[in-house]
């Protein structure tokens, strides 16, 4: 489009946009006294990508529709997407109804298999329609946050229950883009401005000879004369005869020369503070360290260094009461440790109070069946580095449905897991991986695979102060063929290692461990205990009190190892929890229920 398109006259200001298929592009602001082309884009920050279906269409009056409610959609990510905001399948109806629908979403790139992150969510809705009307159907919850823009690919797929009650027109994708407008040409533009700035890719040439090149470095060429300069200020037109000069503590100036302060440095040599021409050096280049009675030179520690009541030490000292309080550096750990006299433990450092490790969530996900193939998907509310998952399932509805879980795909903003039946609900628990310590007590998460099927024995990264409370959850993410149930913490738990059962071999096992005892966070409030049972039923009370319903997290411990291999919840209440074991047996039931504050 040029400016003389639309009847611009030279001395005109106006703005000129030109509606395409997916977005509106600016074409520019001008003030000049001259017509002006200019080739450019200007996206706003939140933009939307239509997809058409992906199978045969068919006419309805001016729209292109899909026979029935099937329909696949296939499109790239965009290279500006900066974040997803939202999506909607836009169909007609075929008749007046209430239907739901199954979704599946796939997203991969090149190398990749097509199954690398694919989420299907079946029976969602219900949704309500009405005959020959449009009808936008809102899946923005269902579509992946973390995908990558110009890289990824993504698949979805959209059927109702009843085929016939729709027929699809689209998908409109929403994400907040670039918003940055680029200027691939400028052409005739002898005079005016542009309004709004110019992102320029290629740099800025003048006559051939390039003045800014494509890095913004000013690389000229450029005369300047003082005699060429203008407007100069009256103090400034002699150059720099105004300069001033002024000499701080220690140094005297004479003229243009500064030189030291002679008596200051005889005094400081009397104080016995520096007794070499090195050390005088020293202090004027500002290598001493600043002390309450005067100054030290340079600092070499080759035992350890004490300022009051700080040490810093070398773990191959001996933790004794010659090291309490010493603080060294655990390569192994990569944690700063410290000795309490008797042994070296993790530092705790409020390096982060607005930091927390820990994600609490119950979830309700309806049908959520292995034999079939499905599983459900968890996001967390803010992501973690790297997180543990413990999980158990919830029947407080109806006592009759779901009795095995284990972890199918584990991300750090989500995780996804597989349960043999139907189940009312799900408990979850996850901790960053590594060694925590909340309002005074220590937390250890982790992970083992290799040979875990059978017993095995887990050491922790550092000693508890007495013996930890242990959640396990199977973790079958490699390949989702292995093990199900029927794992347990066997014998007594120490305060440096616990012993696993698992009947199968699995992928991995994923463990929590935590002090016993009350926790208080500026968000969360939890307990963890354990408990002696006796039978497949049961009811166990709180020994704190919640103010809502908590949720509720559990691990079978047997010390013989000859107990159940799954339990549930069948009732929780604030100030108690119901269970099931499938089998009589059981000796301890570990615990956590926890609250948001």
């Amino acid at each position: 489009m040029l400016a003389s398109d639309v009847g611009l006259a030279a001395s005109d200001s106006q703005a000129f946009w030109d509606e395409t298929e997916n977005t509106c592009l600016l074409i520019g602001a001008l003030e000049g006294e001259s017509t002006v082309t200019l080739a450019s884009s200007f996206t706003s920050a939140t933009k939307e990508l239509w997809v058409a279906p992906n199978i045969d269409s068919r006419s309805l009056g001016d729209w292109r529709i899909t026979p029935n409610g099937n329909a696949r959609f296939l499109f790239g990510v965009p290279v500006d997407l900066q974040s997803v905001t939202g999506a909607v399948v836009v169909a007609v109806a075929n008749s007046t109804t209430s239907t739901a629908y199954d979704l599946s979403v796939s997203a991969a790139s090149s190398s990749e298999s097509y199954e690398t992150a694919e989420t299907q969510f079946s029976g969602v809705g219900p949704i309500t329609t009405t005959q020959n009307e449009l009808i936008e159907i809102d899946i923005s919850s269902m579509i992946p946050a973390s995908v990558e823009a110009g890289v990824d690919s993504l698949s979805i797929t959209f059927s109702p229950t009843q085929l016939a009650s729709l027929r699809i027109v689209g998908l409109r994708f929403f994400y907040e883009g670039s918003t940055q407008p680029t200027v691939d040409s400028v052409n005739g533009l002898t005079g005016g401005t542009i309004n709004g700035g110019i992102d320029v890719q290629g740099g800025i040439s003048i006559n051939g000879s390039t003045v800014i090149d494509s890095s913004g470095q000013f690389v000229g060429p450029l005369a300047l004369n003082w005699a060429d300069l203008t407007n100069i200020p009256g103090d400034l037109a002699d150059g720099d005869d105004d300069t001033t000069y002024t000499a701080g503590s220690g140094i005297l100036l004479n003229g243009t020369e500064f030189s030291l302060d002679q008596a200051l440095v005889e005094a400081l040599i009397a104080q016995g503070a520096f007794t070499t021409e090195a050390e005088v050096v020293a202090a004027i280049e500002g290598l001493f360290l600043p002390t309450t009675g005067g100054s030290v030179g340079e600092l070499e520690v080759t035992g350890q260094l004490q300022a009051q009541t700080i040490k810093l030490g070398s773990t191959t000292s001996p933790a004794d009461a010659s090291t309490v309080g010493t603080i060294a550096y655990d390569l192994n750990l990569g944690k700063l440790i410290v000795s309490n006299g008797t042994e070296w433990v993790p530092l705790a450092l409020d390096v982060d109070p607005g930091y927390s490790p820990i994600r609490f969530g119950t979830t309700y996900p309806g049908s959520v069946n292995l034999v079939y193939g499905n599983f459900q998907t968890v996001k967390y509310d803010e992501p973690l580095t790297s997180p543990v998952v413990v999980a158990t399932i919830d029947e407080t509805m109806d006592d009759n449905g779901g009795a095995t879980v284990r972890l199918r795909r584990n991300f750090n903003s989500q995780f996804s897991v597989r349960t043999n039946e139907a189940t009312d609900g799900l408990q979850w628990m996850a901790v960053d991986e590594g060694i925590h310590e909340i309002d005074g007590k220590m937390i250890q998460a982790g992970s083992f695979s290799g040979s875990v099927s059978g017993s095995n024995t887990i050491s922790f990264n550092a000693t508890f102060d007495q013996p930890p409370i242990i959640f396990l959850m199977i973790d079958e993410s490699v390949d989702d063929v292995g093990a199900a149930y029927n794992i347990r913490v066997i014998g007594t738990p120490q305060t440096n290692q616990f012993d696993v059962w698992i009947n199968a071999a699995a992928d991995n096992v994923h463990w929590i461990a935590m002090e016993p005892g009350e926790y208080v966070t500026q968000d969360a409030h939890w307990y963890v205990g354990s408990q002696s049972v006796g039978s497949t039923t049961g009811t166990i009370a709180f020994p704190t009190t919640f103010s809502t319903l908590p949720g509720v997290v559990t691990t079978m411990r047997d010390t013989n190892n000859s107990g159940g291999t799954w339990n549930r919840l069948t009732e929780v209440t604030p100030t108690t929890f119901s269970y099931r074991i499938n089998t009589s047996g059981t000796e301890f039931l570990n615990y956590i229920a926890f609250e948001s504050i």
